[in-house]
């Protein structure tokens, strides 16, 4: 979104970027963003607002005001000393059109999908241990067959000395030098 900390922070990272396959994939990211957000917001309209919710009280609304204005504030204080780039030249109509085109794009795949009607995966809860779960434990427990492998040979004395000795002569040259 203009003017929040995700604007300028892809605004300074897009000259590092370049206009290859990373600025593409960097512009790629924020057509993301937004179609992400954009769902996000879609979801939380549709939530069934409870009747009888009491309203937020006013200690915590001010702390909520105040994480809100520093989220969007605090960025733009840092901005310039942080990475040397000119405040003025993120208002400018250019770099606008730059951030406004991924925007757009995200937006209209929101609209497609919103329109069309199409179903999307459901996600379980926890969504990050089932990927965990489905994708990566299966590597990790390979990867701890192995290491069990590894370690049943080295517990042998002979390989267990001969490692030992290796490490002790590693340390020493490392320490001489």
């Amino acid at each position: 979104m203009p003017l929040t900390g995700g604007a300028l922070a892809k605004y300074a990272i897009k000259p590092e970027l370049g206009y290859g396959w990373a600025g593409l994939l960097g512009s790629a990211s924020a057509a993301g963003s937004t179609l992400l957000m954009l769902h996000f917001l879609r979801l939380l309209a549709a939530m069934p607002k409870p009747a009888d919710a009491p309203g937020m009280k006013t200690p915590v609304m001010i702390v909520w005001m105040a994480l809100a204005f520093s989220a969007v504030a605090v960025p733009w204080i840092l901005f310039e000393p942080v990475t040397g780039f000119r405040l003025a030249a993120v208002l400018t109509p250019g770099s606008w059109i730059s951030a406004a085109w991924p925007m757009a794009i995200g937006a209209a795949l929101a609209a497609a999908i919103s329109w069309s009607r199409l179903q999307l995966p459901a996600i379980p809860p926890g969504d990050v241990l089932h990927t965990m779960v489905r994708f990566i434990v299966p590597a990790g427990e390979r990867l701890a067959r192995a290491v069990d492998v590894i370690e049943a040979q080295t517990r042998q004395w002979p390989v267990a000395g001969m490692l030992l000795v290796l490490i002790a002569v590693s340390l020493a040259v490392v320490m001489a030098t």
